[in-house]
């Protein structure tokens, strides 16, 4: 993707082996879901989204809606972007992360869910790698502000700080 801001018309979806890469970085690459649409969903074990910002998602229909921000559903890679301002209903405010997907050198920032993990919500091995979830948070009730897990998801070498569950 060439710099710039993208506004979403819909999501963004990925179920084949394709690669979307920025061609300057995250700061300079911006995906915006509009607070009305969930910017991508990655279906795939070789589709990856690098190096973009993703902003402004929004997702809050289906049964227990996940991933504001992006949804890796069943595998796929988000590797070096910025997940900022993002909201789920449910789970993962800015990622949910399921079926051994991976979120690597990403910076998660202040994102929101109903429910569990604020930033990050990782079920069924996903997984967080060298990354920083910062200043993220759920609802009333909610846990995991920073990071949820369930079901074997994991995080290594990450910085998980400034979050809050529940307030």
């Amino acid at each position: 993707l060439a710099d710039g801001t993208y506004r979403l018309a819909g999501t963004i979806s990925l179920t084949n082996g394709i690669t979307l890469r920025s061609v300057n970085g995250a700061r300079l690459t911006i995906v915006d879901g509009f607070v009305s649409y969930r910017c991508f969903y990655l279906r795939h074990p070789d589709a990856r989204v690098e190096g973009v910002s993703v902003v402004n998602g929004w997702i809050t229909t289906g049964t227990m809606p996940g991933g504001g921000g992006v949804w890796i559903d069943g595998q796929g890679t988000l590797r070096s972007c910025i997940v900022s301002g993002c909201y789920s209903s449910y789970q993962g405010g800015g990622v949910y992360c399921s079926g051994g997907g991976l979120i690597e050198s990403c910076l998660v920032c202040s994102n929101r869910a109903g429910y569990l993990g604020g930033g990050v919500a990782l079920s069924t091995n996903g997984v967080l790698v060298n990354a920083t979830v910062v200043r993220n948070r759920t609802d009333s009730g909610g846990y995991g502000g920073g990071v949820a897990f369930s079901r074997g998801g994991a995080a290594t070498n990450s910085i998980i700080t400034l979050n809050s569950a529940g307030t």
